[in-house]
């Protein structure tokens, strides 16, 4: 048995901290090996509703296939790292995403740091509802990821459109219940496609996340997303950040902090 000093424990459930030991990984690590929560709470000598509340301190719970949920952290610090990996974006996604009110998320830029840069007025929404022009912005800008990614592209699908939008851009199934797709892309002035899209891919993920980690590795002090894209314009045929942050957040990285994290390590999707 592990003894561990409940001190510690509950320092984690009052303040909401996952332990400096990592236990929550570990626990996790245990979870994921078939461990009961009272099999865990043996193994390291407290009850299994204290590994409970330690996962859940840190945000993470479990449904009745004992499958992991990772609960988003709403306080400014929380927001404020999920911009940085998925920012700019509008207002509306931001409340949607996390669960707060458009009154709270005022407060939390004006009083505690939450970056106002990162968070678009309107872009596209009026209220919760997108515009027509949104439409045409969203669709412009992922014409141009995707003749980036794929240059023998001569046409944008709604199955295209979908694999390259960036978050908080619409579904493609709002866009296509409000107005038709071709009108859509006339609107923005992009060629319309026909079907999925199943073009060939310019890069592989295991090579975006090869150009994350050298640019991580030549850079000193903090890695962030807009340093990436600085640097990456003077590399002959880099990617852009926006087409790197798309297509790894589809495959199972959700941030930019785990994308550089990945790059770094030198792993493989």
């Amino acid at each position: 048995m592990i003894t561990i000093d409940a001190g510690v424990f509950d320092s984690i459930v009052e303040h909401g901290k996952p332990p400096a030991t990592d236990l929550v990984a570990e626990f996790r690590g245990e979870r994921a090996g078939g461990a009961t929560f009272r099999q865990i709470g043996d193994k390291y000598g407290v009850s299994h509703e204290r590994v409970r509340q330690v996962l859940g301190a840190a945000g993470i719970t479990y449904d009745r296939n004992h499958t992991a949920t990772i609960r988003k952290d709403r306080t400014a610090a929380g927001i404020t790292e999920w911009l940085a990996g998925n920012g700019p974006v509008p207002a509306g996604v931001l409340c949607e995403e996390f669960g707060i009110t458009s009154q709270r998320l005022s407060e939390l830029v004006a009083h505690h740091g939450v970056p106002r840069n990162l968070i678009m007025s309107g872009a596209g929404r009026t209220g919760s509802t997108f515009t027509a022009a949104g439409f045409a912005a969203a669709v412009g800008g992922a014409w141009a990821r995707l003749k980036e990614e794929v240059p023998s592209a001569t046409g944008l699908s709604v199955g295209s459109y979908d694999r390259v939008r960036l978050p908080g851009d619409p579904s493609p199934a709002l866009i296509t219940a409000r107005m038709p797709w071709r009108d859509v892309c006339a609107a923005a002035g992009v060629p319309c496609g026909a079907g999925r899209g199943n073009y060939t891919v310019k890069w592989t993920d295991d090579e975006l996340l090869g150009w994350i980690g050298r640019y991580a590795g030549s850079t000193p002090g903090r890695v962030t997303f807009d340093g990436y894209d600085k640097w990456r314009r003077a590399q002959d045929g880099a990617p852009s950040g926006a087409l790197v942050r798309t297509r790894l957040r589809r495959n199972g990285y959700p941030t930019w902090a785990s994308m550089v994290a990945a790059g770094a390590r030198g792993d493989t999707v």
